[in-house]
């Protein structure tokens, strides 16, 4: 069996496997072409004052790191059609004491609203960055593409919040590049009524960078998540460990694919990935594919995923306690929240936990 052959099938080797997210490519670019175009879309505009403060480049300095080659990605279907419909915006993080917020949102119907966004970090900086996508109005469409460079012995906090209203639609991509002794902790929370597709691209490519990914998903109703995870450990004493955990309830349907891959050549990784999946409803379905390609025997990998339901003895001491059943599992959902996002900085794990709540006090248990 040719097993390099057999990979390439994979799902998660291919950047334009929508079968579980339900949409083609061409309905993709029929949807950019038709729908109406949000052209306000260039990061000055979405940051404000905030991007005036961080961003002090001049055009050919943008220009130049538009053409770095950290920010050089292969090119696919989706990736053109933000280029070809997206006012690029760039910002330079320089580690203020404050944490700058970009947000995307649909207002209109039907309205259609592309973001090509990329984030420098100087070699030594610590920041954070908090981003919500929000498709909030009829049958929208965001698609954003976000492209993170993290210099040597530089560190960021990238927070992610996405959410799609019923019929409409959030299509997320990002993709990192970590170079030496880069750290970056990604947590990300997905609260689908509608559709998002999100993916997450990330390139160790310096010796000693890491990688903390904490993403959890809660649909409802008949919403679709479908989540792609790539961590490429492209050099060696890298280490990634990526963790998911899906809440699936009414007729929601959520899938996970998760590659981790070591190239030859990256001796002494340590690379974790897992994923847990709470099925809320017998009508939802959640599944993680959690997939290994290590092209080197020096290594320490593992991968897993589980399917949950609610502990009968958590439910039968809290209700013991006077807690109804409802608020009961209410307690246990958000509880495992509570130590999911616990690596977050205070402010912005309360902002996530108070979305995550208000969420999970509306799902069908």
């Amino acid at each position: 069996m040719n097993i390099k052959a057999d990979l390439d099938q994979f799902p998660t080797r291919l950047h334009e496997d929508w079968r579980y997210f339900r949409m083609k490519k061409e309905d993709l670019k029929n949807y950019l072409e038709q729908g109406h175009l949000a052209l306000s879309s260039s990061l000055e505009t979405l940051t404000g004052s905030a991007y005036r403060q961080l961003y002090s480049a001049s055009m050919k300095e943008v220009e130049a790191l538009f053409r770095h080659a950290a920010f050089q990605f292969q090119d696919d279907t989706f990736s053109l059609l933000v280029k070809a419909h997206a006012t690029p915006g760039i910002m330079v993080l320089q580690g203020t004491p404050e944490v700058p917020e970009i947000v995307l949102a649909t207002e209109k119907k039907r309205e259609v609203h592309p973001a090509d966004i990329r984030i420098l970090l100087n070699p030594g900086i610590n920041a954070e960055l908090t981003l919500k996508i929000e498709a909030s109005a009829a049958n929208s469409l965001i698609s954003s593409e976000i492209r993170v460079y993290l210099s040597e012995n530089s560190s960021l906090k990238l927070n992610l919040a996405s959410s799609a209203s019923e019929g409409s639609f959030a299509i997320i991509r990002t993709r990192a590049q970590l170079a030496e002794n880069a750290k970056l902790l990604f947590s990300n929370l997905q609260t689908p009524d509608g559709s998002v597709r999100s993916e997450s691209h990330f390139n160790l490519t310096g010796p000693g960078a890491d990688l903390k990914l904490y993403q959890a998903v809660i649909a409802d109703g008949s919403a679709i998540n479908d989540t792609v995870l790539k961590a490429i450990h492209s050099a060696p004493e890298t280490t990634s460990d990526m963790h998911t955990i899906t809440y699936a309830g009414g007729k929601s349907r959520s899938a996970l694919n998760g590659l981790i891959h070591v190239k030859p050549g990256s001796e002494n990784v340590g690379a974790y990935q897992q994923a847990r999946n709470y099925i809320l409803s017998p009508k939802a379905f959640s599944v993680g594919y959690p997939q290994l390609e290590i092209e080197n025997q020096n290594v320490s990998c593992s991968h897993g995923t589980t399917m949950h339901s609610f502990d009968e003895n958590q439910l039968f001491y809290l209700n013991s306690r006077g807690i109804s059943p409802k608020e009961a599992k209410q307690m246990i959902l958000r509880g495992n929240l509570d130590y999911f996002f616990r690596r977050m900085n205070e402010p912005q794990k309360k902002q996530f936990l108070k979305m995550a709540y208000t969420i999970i006090g509306k799902l069908s248990i």
